[in-house]
């Protein structure tokens, strides 16, 4: 018999999840699906998912603080949450 390769199974967030991974509110998750600048979410029955490897592409190219100053890291926190549109 011959053997059938399966493609992996997309590892699926639910919004709790995803609130924890990115740090940023659930207003702020919505905010930014609707101007296209953070993933789709999915329905899948009747749960929201989102995929894990979205979520960790999303989180990878935002602007990184490691291997700075604290002050620098503050700064660019701030400059974050203001992309974001959250008020502080």
């Amino acid at each position: 018999m011959p053997q059938t390769e399966c493609l992996p199974i997309p590892k699926c967030l639910s919004l709790e999840s995803v609130l924890k991974q990115t740090h940023i509110s659930r207003a702020t998750v919505y905010r930014l699906m609707k101007r296209g600048e953070f993933p789709s979410s999915r329905k899948i029955g009747n749960r929201t998912v989102w995929l894990q490897s979205e979520i960790t592409h999303f989180m990878n190219n935002l602007p990184c603080a490691y291997g700075t100053s604290p002050s620098t890291q503050a700064s660019n926190q701030k400059n974050y949450m203001g992309l974001l549109g959250v008020d502080e």
